[in-house]
């Protein structure tokens, strides 16, 4: 998850122009911008917003979840993330960082296809402000919820200091439980979600929406995809150093989670430095580089090969529980880690 959003110039600047002076001395271009920015090539002094693969720094997230998706066997060998059968599971991906789309042009015939990005910026922006003030969840909408409040564990992060390692942990797991069971269609995808008691109570106002809103699909088949990719996010991210420290077996405990960090007093630029790409010849390459994303693609790829044998939530609940989230005795509180 990308959290550090490097803005060179005001909204305003960048989707109406800029001054003469501006135009001399172009911004550079960071792999953990938001956008891409540059000159217009008939240099009449504007900049032009250029998307990335998601808007968002680095296509990590959508690179590990096709590989696994591939090799889980759901889709064929050499599937694109704009295959129909790709690009839902890829929203789904995509909708812990963008839960209402704002970042996607709303293109039915190319449901990939990426907007400038300015109103989830503002969002961002307002989000973060409201965050610094300590306004409550309950006054946030779902951007400033999942990257400043209550459903950091989206991103496989406590939500402040001092949380006790199993409360994340069980967030999560009660996160992966309404996730799956939306994908298996085990949680009827147009019902309000809080019939459902645990999403009632883990996701709060947001449980008044029902799946199919909640992950803006239009179709059965589009929530239960968005529903899976959503929760292999979260599994990936738990791999990111910036959001989880995992250590191995040692002193008769086995290798697990030592701390799940959280966001608010961590240094936003060290943060951003691991969730992005390595060098490497291809996406794949350049992707695994990154410190903990080999384990994140096997994590993935085996959740994969459970979902397409349609394996109980109790036997992937099992999995998780004493894999990918296993917690550690003893388990520090949450914090900033290394990332002050």
């Amino acid at each position: 998850m990308t959290r550090s959003i490097l803005i060179f110039m005001s909204v305003a600047s960048l989707l109406f122009g800029s001054s003469a002076g501006l135009a001399q001395d172009p911004p550079k271009r960071t792999k953990t911008s938001m956008w891409k920015v540059g000159i217009e090539p008939a240099g009449n002094g504007k900049y032009k917003i250029e998307a990335t693969v998601f808007a968002i720094g680095d296509p990590v997230h959508e690179t590990l979840t096709l590989h696994a998706l591939i090799v889980g066997g759901v889709l064929l060998s050499g599937a694109t993330a704009e295959d129909e059968a790709a690009a839902q599971f890829i929203r789904g991906v995509f909708w812990n960082d963008d839960p209402y789309a704002q970042l996607l042009a709303g293109n039915d015939f190319s449901p990939l296809q990426p907007s400038l990005g300015p109103a989830w910026y503002l969002d961002f922006k307002s989000a973060k402000r409201q965050a610094k003030t300590g306004v409550g969840f309950q006054d946030m909408d779902l951007l400033g919820r999942s990257h400043f409040g209550d459903l950091q564990f989206l991103h496989g992060m406590a939500d402040r200091d001092g949380v006790k390692a199993d409360d994340t942990a069980k967030r999560m797991l009660a996160w992966a439980s309404v996730a799956y069971r939306i994908a298996l269609g085990d949680i009827d995808h147009r019902k309000p979600l809080k019939m459902d008691s645990v999403a009632d109570g883990l996701l709060s106002s947001a449980a008044e929406m029902s799946a199919m809103r909640l992950l803006r699909a239009k179709t059965k088949s589009e929530t239960r995809a968005r529903a899976f990719g959503a929760l292999l996010h979260m599994v990936q991210d738990s791999y990111a150093r910036g959001h989880v420290s995992r250590v191995p077996a040692s002193a008769g405990q086995p290798a697990g989670i030592n701390q799940f960090l959280s966001y608010g007093n961590q240094d936003s630029d060290k943060h951003a430095h691991d969730d992005s790409w390595r060098d490497g010849t291809d996406d794949l390459e350049r992707t695994l580089r990154i410190p903990g994303a080999q384990d994140a693609l096997a994590a993935s790829t085996e959740l994969v090969r459970r979902y397409k044998t349609r394996e109980p939530w109790p036997a992937v609940e099992s999995y998780l529980k004493n894999g990918p989230l296993f917690v550690r005795s003893d388990a520090k509180n949450s914090g900033p880690g290394e990332y002050e």
